[in-house]
């Protein structure tokens, strides 16, 4: 099932700007230089507060996130909150459009070492490409297109 909302640390609505469906799952149309589909809005869920309301210390809770810059809000309240314990592995893309990613991988692991949670970044041991997530599996076809 694809929910059409994206996660963040307030609840509120998010502006996509012109949106084709493939999109929903690989990111933002105006920050990969498209200019066809339609203008949306969708629903942002305040994931830390759920994730608090939801887990505790105890749980394994793994958490990946490529979530196109709302990883900064999303991960600074998770230590403002003092909740970042919550999480025992974080799997990263950090955007660096969005903020310092060093500085947030910094105070991440200076959370870490603390928890013992632990820390992956996109890279070669860790590509980020969920082979699962192609819009053809996710996104059913309109025949009447």
């Amino acid at each position: 099932t694809s929910v059409p909302a994206a996660v963040a640390a307030t609840d509120g609505m998010l502006s996509l700007g012109l949106v084709e469906p493939s999109q929903m799952i690989r990111g933002g149309a105006e920050s990969h230089g498209s200019s066809g589909g339609v203008r949306m809005s969708v629903p942002m869920v305040d994931v830390v507060t759920w994730m608090i309301q939801n887990f505790r210390e105890e749980d394994f809770v793994f958490l990946k996130l490529d979530v196109e810059g709302a990883e900064f809000e999303i991960l600074q309240g998770l230590i403002t909150r003092g909740k970042f314990n919550l999480i025992d592995i974080l799997l990263l893309e950090c955007h660096n459009n969005a903020g310092s990613c060093s500085s947030l991988m910094q105070s991440l692991r200076a959370e870490a070492d603390k928890t013992g949670a632990q820390l992956l970044t996109e890279s070669d041991q860790y590509p980020g490409y969920d082979s699962c997530s192609t819009p053809d599996r996710l996104i059913p076809v309109d025949p009447r297109l």
